[in-house]
């Protein structure tokens, strides 16, 4: 994302980073309480992307996943 965006984050407000689009809007990612960082898009219906588990999971091999449902 920061090869594309320019990414910011202001780690005294531990509220995420935020990525600067070019059309000056600003995404906002958060953390989840396990760690992962999400952008809440209820509001911005139209950039959507959703990739699950059953539309990738013929790239990788049973060791593959069984490794990253470990870390």
């Amino acid at each position: 994302m920061q090869k594309n965006y320019k990414v910011t984050n202001d780690s005294s407000l531990k509220t995420g980073f935020f990525v600067h689009k070019a059309d000056c809007t600003i995404c906002v990612f958060m953390p989840s309480h396990k760690g992962l960082f999400f952008s809440d898009v209820k509001s911005d219906p139209t950039h959507i992307m959703i990739d699950t588990v059953d539309t990738i999971k013929n790239k990788y091999t049973v060791k593959a996943y069984s490794d990253v449902c470990k870390a």
